[in-house]
This record gives structure tokens, sequence and C-alpha cells, in this order.
């Protein structure tokens, strides 16, 4: 199911990324915040594509946080309880 839920959520994760790629290595103002909305058949697979268990279905506004963390190097990590787990090398 991990690599059907990849393939299904491809264009978004690259979306995501790209979006955190071009606002991390310039001086060019950027957004703040940048939302991407969609449904709980979109965020069951993301889900599963991140690596998290198939345990239920999402609840009704379930919502999945990404955050840009600059350490040593820029790293895009969903983000846990209003914190980022991210982790660099």
């Amino acid at each position: 199911m991990e690599a059907a839920a990849a393939a299904a959520t491809h264009g978004l994760l690259r979306s995501v990324s790209a979006t955190a790629a071009a606002d991390s290595g310039n001086d060019v103002p950027h957004p703040r915040m940048v939302l991407f909305s969609g449904h709980d058949s979109s965020v069951a697979p993301l889900l599963v594509a991140l690596g998290q268990p198939e345990s239920r279905w999402p609840p009704y506004t379930a919502c999945i946080t990404f955050e840009l963390v600059q350490r040593r190097t820029h790293v895009l990590a969903p983000a846990a309880g209003g914190s980022s787990d991210a982790a660099t090398s």
C-alpha cells in the first residue's frame, strides 16, 4: 500500500517540496505560509506515503502541517504537536 500511496501523492509532495526549496535558498520575499487543501481521500494516502501506519481513516477536518526548519541546512518535515521533529545531518 505504501508504494501505491507514494505514487498517488507524488505530485502533491513534489509541489510542497518545490515550494519549500524556492523559499529556502534566496533573499527574495516569499509568503510566510502556503496552504494546500484537499479531502480525506488525499490526506490518508499522504500519511501512508510519509510512513505513518495504516490504522484508521483520517477524521473530518484532519490536516497535515509541514514546517520548513533551518539549522545548518533547510529541512522540510511534518510537524507533530505544534513543533517539528526534523532531524538534520
